[in-house]
């Protein structure tokens, strides 16, 4: 499936609470630590094999930028079952527009648009320069 989870996620869930079977979560701008093991990127740095053997034994590190939460070290197991519901929850997604006779579209135009997207984000990168010729990520 093109694109990761946050950005699946992102395109699902634009505009709505994410909703599943028997929870529905409601979108917040919390900062507050979502674990006890919370950690600024500069300590995350300093210690990642640590927080790796952590997220292997079941625990989650989150990782802070100026004290807001900006991403989470957790347990392979954990993260696969947030991918297959993500899958699941846009599969439900899909059937729903089908079964309201929503639109359509063929597989030439689905992947005419994906390579639009693609030589748009080529020529984004190309234009703003890409995080790995900088040696990471953008940002403070």
């Amino acid at each position: 499936m093109r694109g990761g989870l946050g950005e699946r996620w992102g395109r699902a869930m634009r505009g709505r609470a994410p909703c599943y079977p028997l929870v529905c979560v409601h979108q917040s701008a919390n900062t507050e630590p979502m674990t006890d093991s919370t950690v600024s990127v500069r300590e995350a740095r300093a210690h990642l094999a640590e927080r790796i053997n952590q997220a292997e034994a079941g625990t989650p590190t989150v990782i802070t930028r100026n004290g807001a939460a900006v991403a989470a070290v957790v347990p392979i197991a954990d993260f696969e079952a947030l991918e297959e519901a993500a899958d699941l929850m846009l599969a439900q997604e899909a059937e729903a527009v089908l079964a309201e006779g929503g639109p359509t579209v063929t597989m030439p135009e689905l992947l005419a648009e994906l390579f639009a997207e693609e030589r748009e984000d080529s020529a984004r990168s190309m234009r703003f320069g890409s995080p790995q010729r900088h040696g990471g990520s953008y940002g403070p």
